[in-house]
């Protein structure tokens, strides 16, 4: 029996590894040369990917438009002209005070405008600002509109080397000065947790870094679950004691040294997911079973009918409901994923058609 190219693959990418990276280790895993993620994560982060094979990328947009959440370290008084542990130093600040830092940090829930990092992989007139910025141009990047669902402060370190979790938060001075701090953030689409970091020290009267990142789900999807989870350390360590980025140094040339640990082939395939109602349904995802007598209609890509599938008219009014228009559609024949089509108004249309 052929190996089934389309699955969903959660993967626990390391520090060190690129993205890309992580799709390849997929790729020789699985035996597939087709594999796309449903958002990336910068070279010094950890955490989650999803990661689509086969025809499963087509659902990537999707995906990709799930909230995300996110664990992160702040480290104040220092702003880097990349907003993450590799870049340069380019403002100095006084530490926050415990008050301002958590009188700061409520201002940032609901819908906010944010200004993504200068060092993005977003395109201005099609080439990326990084890229831009690199080569020495002076760029300016509109602020977006995100949402920012929950935000909380898991730890602190102070300037004296006290730590503080939320069990004791309330024996902290409110004058004492903060040096680290250990926030968990759930998000829309498009949030930049550099900036927001970036934002809440300035709220807070001081400058930060994102000296640690790590994702640890995407909508349902959870880093526990992922291939490689087991390989990363414990975030609740200080950044610079934690053994998730293993042999971090930043010697005087301010190169940043990663080790990342080899993964098992083995675990990326027992890990990955196969396509089925039950995880469509995961993903929010309309589902709309074909009667098996027009599948061959269906192969052979001929004009679709409504009744030819069972539950058409439960589709349609939960399109209606939604108001979702011109909506992708997972198509199951006897719970076999055979493809994705769309409704628009009354009128069906093929969009990906899987021949098992």
């Amino acid at each position: 029996m052929e190996q089934n190219k389309n699955l969903i693959v959660p993967f626990a990418k390391q520090a060190g590894l690129t993205s890309f990276a992580s799709m390849s280790a997929v790729k020789k895993a699985l035996s597939t040369k087709k594999v796309g993620h449903t958002g990336t994560l910068d070279l010094f982060a950890d955490g989650l990917l999803v990661l689509l094979t086969g025809h499963l990328t087509r659902l990537a947009d999707i995906i990709s438009a799930e909230k995300k959440t996110y664990e992160a370290w702040m480290e104040f008084g220092t702003e880097t002209d990349t907003l993450d542990p590799e870049g340069e130093p380019v403002l100095k600040a006084p530490l926050p005070s415990y008050k301002n830092l958590t009188e700061a940090i409520p201002s940032f829930l609901g819908k906010i405008l944010q200004r993504p990092p200068e060092f993005s992989a977003i395109k201005i007139n099609g080439k990326r600002a990084s890229d831009r910025i690199r080569s020495g141009e002076k760029i300016e990047i509109a602020e977006r509109e995100i949402e920012i669902y929950k935000l909380n402060l898991k730890r602190i370190i102070t300037d004296g080397g006290l730590e503080f979790t939320e069990r004791n938060f309330l024996n902290i001075n409110t004058d004492t000065k903060i040096k680290y701090a250990h926030i968990s953030v759930e998000c829309s689409k498009g949030t930049y947790i550099r900036s927001l970091v970036r934002d809440i020290a300035k709220k807070a009267h001081s400058c930060a870094y994102v000296s640690a990142l790590r994702r640890t789900a995407v909508g349902n999807f959870k880093l526990e679950d992922a291939a490689g989870f087991s390989l990363l350390g414990d975030f609740s360590e200080s950044p610079h004691e934690a053994c998730y980025k293993p042999d971090y140094a930043r010697p005087a040339d301010k190169t940043v040294f990663y080790k990342p640990k080899e993964i098992e082939l083995s675990e990326i395939a027992a890990k990955a997911i196969t396509f089925s109602p039950k995880t469509a349904e995961k993903l929010r995802l309309l589902q709309i079973f074909l009667n098996r007598s027009y599948l061959n209609d269906f192969y052979n890509g001929k004009k679709m009918k409504f009744n030819w599938f069972l539950n058409a008219d439960e589709v349609l009014e939960n399109i209606k409901h939604l108001s979702l228009g011109n909506k992708k559609i997972c198509v199951f024949c006897d719970n076999l994923w055979i493809g994705i089509i769309g409704i628009n108004k009354n009128y069906l249309k093929y969009e990906t058609v899987i021949k098992n």
